[in-house]
């Protein structure tokens, strides 16, 4: 199970839940990864860095992989929309 939260003037629209990969699952991996988002004035990703670790390789690129998918609304400034960068926490846990 993996769950979402984010903060910023953007909101999100369309999120797919990131896959848990195989290897950390069968591994007993868990973490939340901290991603830096680039959206653009249309609410598309354009860019998506890792500013935290999970401590797991896999689960970074699989909340990247995941996140760059995404679409928000756009941040807008007196009215009109812009690009931004946002912070987007991916968190993966196990259950049980």
């Amino acid at each position: 199970r993996s769950t979402l939260s984010s903060s910023s003037a953007a909101s999100d629209v369309y999120k797919r839940q990131p896959a848990y990969p195989y290897e950390a699952r069968s591994a007993g991996a868990q973490g939340v990864v901290v991603l830096l988002v680039d959206v653009d004035a249309r609410g598309l990703v354009s860019q998506v860095e890792i500013e935290r670790s999970s401590g797991h390789v896999s689960l970074d690129a699989a909340g990247r992989d995941a996140v760059l998918g995404w679409t928000y609304r756009p941040a807008r400034r007196d009215g009109v929309a812009v690009p931004c960068r946002i912070r987007q926490k991916v968190a993966f846990q196990l259950d049980g």
